[in-house]
């Protein structure tokens, strides 16, 4: 007789256990089981992910990235493309910084006084001075590019790229005052570069002051600060030259920002040559002492001899003499206040390195408060504003000279 379906059910779960009772031998069996049947035991808790610890720190990293792209994107930088002018500046920023700070541990702190004062005369005669002479052309020149800014700008960061490479495999002999002057050079062009597409990318409701405020303080906070105070701790972990690396990498990401503005940066079809001597000029010319009138005929050399003679009103020639006393003066600090650490005998390498990020910090937040203040508050009187920031200036480098002191100095600057 052919077995029916209940004597097949029996025999299949005679003499097995497991059959029987699945759930006996099989714990992951248990919890549906139970917890189907309604029997009130709650199911056994799961074992927590390595990772669940690390999920709340992540979390907060990506809103802090996005409420800062957010205030970096505000007021429609973002659609305009000044958004990423910021980025770019940010990293031209951290690679002044991170030079800065490798150049620092260097020429100051790694050898003697004496020593360390003949590397700093070598450095201000081969690299500052020829600096100096020329950053003023540097503009006119770079001024005269009408397409291809984005490209200049991102050759500005492919030569310190190599520059950064010479001075990686040079570190230690005389190529480094030469490298470290086209790091200057190259920067200054940047500078230039991005002063010249400022207007074109700020956006319609944000005018030219505000726009170059938002610029210097993402640079100062992202580039001097942030990048500044890596470089610083690569190079006390490390040394000096470790922190080149970290240049190098920061020039190789400033190349593809600079490819990531948009082309609005460049020359548009509407845009014409100004010409201030133009008989429809909306300008109204500035004529040489002779009332003589430069032409388009004349040299280079007599171009630059009639700006010479140019007659700018007062206020125009109050803000020029002010601008260069401040420029004297921050100069002169900025080589006083490092000479003043090395002399310090009672400090450590470390404490004067440390003194001088605080003078490069305090240098950096004084520029910020500027640019904020200046952005937001009107002078009705600019020569009166400027002669008297000039003369707490003034005051200020006499006090470090008079009170010889290393916190003295830091305070002047």
């Amino acid at each position: 007789m052919a077995d029916t379906p209940d004597d097949i059910t029996d025999g299949t779960t005679a003499g097995n256990p497991a059959a029987e009772n699945p759930t006996s031998d099989n714990p992951t069996l248990e919890a549906p089981a139970t917890a189907q049947a309604g029997t009130g035991t709650s199911a056994p808790e799961r074992p927590e992910r390595p990772d669940a610890g690390t999920r709340p720190r992540r979390r907060f990293a990506v809103r802090l990235a996005e409420k800062v792209y957010g205030v970096l994107g505000a007021d429609g930088a973002r659609e305009s493309g000044l958004t990423a002018l910021m980025f770019a500046t940010v990293a031209n920023f951290a690679v002044d910084a991170v030079l800065a700070v490798a150049l620092a541990g260097t020429l100051f702190f790694a050898a003697t006084t004496g020593e360390s004062r003949g590397s700093v005369a070598a450095y201000l005669l081969v690299t500052i001075a020829p600096f100096a002479v020329l950053a003023p052309v540097i503009g006119p020149l770079l001024d005269r590019i009408r397409t291809g800014r984005r490209f200049a700008m991102s050759l500005t960061f492919a030569g310190r790229v190599v520059l950064a490479t010479v001075l990686l495999q040079n570190f230690d002999s005389w190529l480094l005052y030469p490298a470290a002057l086209g790091m200057l050079v190259l920067s200054k062009a940047f500078g230039v570069l991005k002063s010249s597409v400022t207007p074109r990318l700020a956006p319609e409701h944000l005018d030219l002051v505000r726009a170059n405020a938002r610029l210097t303080i993402t640079g100062h906070i992202g580039g001097s600060g942030i990048f500044g105070g890596l470089a610083a701790a690569v190079a006390f972990l490390a040394d000096p030259r470790a922190a080149l690396w970290l240049l190098l990498i920061v020039a190789l990401v400033g190349i593809y920002l600079c490819a990531l503005i948009p082309d609005t940066a460049e020359r548009s079809d509407e845009e014409v040559t100004a010409d201030p001597f133009a008989p429809d000029a909306p300008t109204v010319p500035l004529h040489p002492a002779d009332g003589h009138h430069p032409g388009h005929g004349h040299s280079m050399l007599q171009t630059w001899r009639d700006s010479l003679r140019v007659r700018f009103p007062n206020t125009s020639r109050t803000c020029m003499w002010g601008t260069a006393l401040q420029r004297l003066g921050t100069g002169f600090m900025t080589i006083y206040i490092a000479f003043v650490a090395k002399s310090s005998s009672d400090l450590s390498a470390t404490e004067q390195l440390t003194i001088l990020g605080i003078v490069g910090a305090a240098g950096g937040a004084g520029t910020m408060l500027g640019n904020v203040i200046g952005s937001r508050v009107k002078f009705p009187r600019p020569q009166a504003t400027v002669i008297v920031l000039g003369v707490i200036s003034l005051a200020a480098v006499i006090a470090a000279a008079v009170w010889d002191g290393t916190w003295t100095a830091a305070g002047a600057t």
